[in-house]
Formats: structure tokens, C-alpha cells, sequence
């Protein structure tokens, strides 16, 4: 069984997933053992391609075109997931392998209702930590969220309608300067980024009591890949 399911998504964004798949093929064999990887293709023009390695990965593939469809990526990942342990984040962002070995030793440890956030390093510089970057329990996640997929379609605010979420329903969130994730300099470019129709739907989600969003995974998708630590298989 694994001890961890690490889950991020991407779009158009080939050269982030190999940066990604080129870290964690550094991490050592008997702890990449204990991890499953989770990538979510979210309806990329040309479908991700990822080469040949010896880890545990599965491949999503949305299916239908979504602008801005973050939400739905990561509440499918969730519902795949089998590990206990959730950690969310960007593809621009990379945690070195010493930090996966830190995350897996604690993780017995930690108490389970509880959302951690990590350091940041951006341009050789100590940032804020990155609000779509987190580890938390998968039950723990579920009984709060999951992520409000009203918020697809248009730019911002679903990551803070999740953690408003979380402070009603659970509540606590660690902040651990121990492990830092290196953020790379990639932008998703040529879509809108105006937050206005999100900052009003938070807005308007606020005013009703923070409501638990009704209904995931709105979208045609399909597993494009499947492999245990050495095997591929395509679906």
C-alpha cells in the first residue's frame, strides 16, 4: 500500500512535467516504492507524452475543454488516489528528493486533521508558501471539500474557497519551513486571467455560509497511462 499519493496537474506544459519526472526519479528506489504519483493532463492541445521510468505514475487525461479547470484535476486525482496522504501542487513547483525522504519520515507522526503548507524558494529567495501546495489526510480532505468545481471555467479563487472550507470544517494548518519547494519560472500563456467572475462567486459562497460543493469530476476524462515501477501500460 502507499503511504502517499503526490498529485499536480498541467496544460501545455510538457517541459514542467519533465522537470517534475526528472526529480522524482532521484529519489531513492525504497522510498519511491512508497509513493504513488498522480498527474493530471487537463486537456493539453497535444497530449502528454512522459518517457519510460521506473516509478509508480498514473496518467489522467481530461477530456473535455474546461478553461481553468484546477478544481476538477484535483478532485479527480483525489478520488484515484489510494494512499492515505495527499500533498497537492503546481507543476511549476518541485520539491527536491530530500524533502519527499523528510515528508515520508514524518508521517507517521503528524496528527492527521491538520492541512501543512511548506516553504517556497523563487529566485534564490525565501518566499510565502504557495496556496495550491499542501499536504493533508484524504479523509480529512473529503469531509471539508473538496475543491468547488463552480469555480472551472474562469481564473482564481477555487484554492481559496477550499481553504475557507477547511477553516470551517476542520480547521487547523501547519506551516513546515523544514521542506521547500523550488518554484520554477513557467506561466501558463494566452489565458484569461481576469478574476472578477471567481472573486464575486467566492464572494456570493461566503455570504451563503460557505456551502459544500455538490458534485465532482463534471468532465469526460480517461486514464491515458498506468505504471508500477518499471511497467507501462496504456489504457
Amino acid at each position: 500500500m502507499f503511504r502517499l499519493s503526490v498529485i499536480t496537474h498541467v496544460y501545455n506544459g510538457q517541459f514542467a512535467m519533465l522537470r517534475q519526472l526528472h526529480t522524482w526519479m532521484q529519489i531513492p528506489e525504497v522510498l519511491r516504492a512508497q509513493i504513488e504519483f498522480i498527474v493530471v493532463d487537463d486537456y493539453s492541445d497535444e497530449p502528454l507524452q512522459l518517457p519510460e521510468c521506473k516509478i509508480n505514475l498514473t496518467l489522467l487525461r481530461i477530456e473535455d475543454d474546461i478553461p481553468w479547470n484546477q478544481p476538477g484535476c484535483r478532485n479527480l486525482a483525489a478520488v484515484i488516489a489510494t494512499a492515505p496522504w495527499l500533498l497537492f501542487f503546481d507543476a511549476d513547483n518541485v520539491l527536491a528528493p530530500f524533502g519527499f525522504d523528510l515528508m515520508l519520515r514524518g508521517l507517521d507522526q503528524i496528527p492527521k486533521k491538520c492541512l501543512y503548507t511548506f516553504g517556497r524558494i523563487e529566485d534564490g529567495k525565501i518566499a510565502s508558501s504557495h496556496v495550491n501546495t499542501f499536504l493533508v489526510q484524504r479523509d480529512a480532505f473529503f469531509a471539508a471539500g473538496p475543491y468547488d468545481e463552480d469555480f472551472c471555467g474562469h481564473y482564481g479563487y477555487d484554492d481559496i474557497m477550499l481553504r475557507n472550507l477547511w477553516k470551517k470544517s476542520v480547521g487547523e494548518e501547519r506551516y513546515i519551513a523544514d521542506i521547500m519547494f523550488q518554484q520554477l519560472s513557467i506561466a501558463t500563456q494566452s489565458l484569461d486571467r481576469d478574476l472578477q467572475a471567481n472573486r464575486n462567486l467566492l464572494i456570493k459562497k461566503i455570504n451563503q455560509g460557505l456551502p459544500r460543493p455538490k458534485g465532482m469530476t463534471r468532465f469526460q476524462w480517461s486514464i491515458a497511462e498506468r505504471r508500477s515501477m518499471g511497467t507501462a501500460s496504456t489504457a
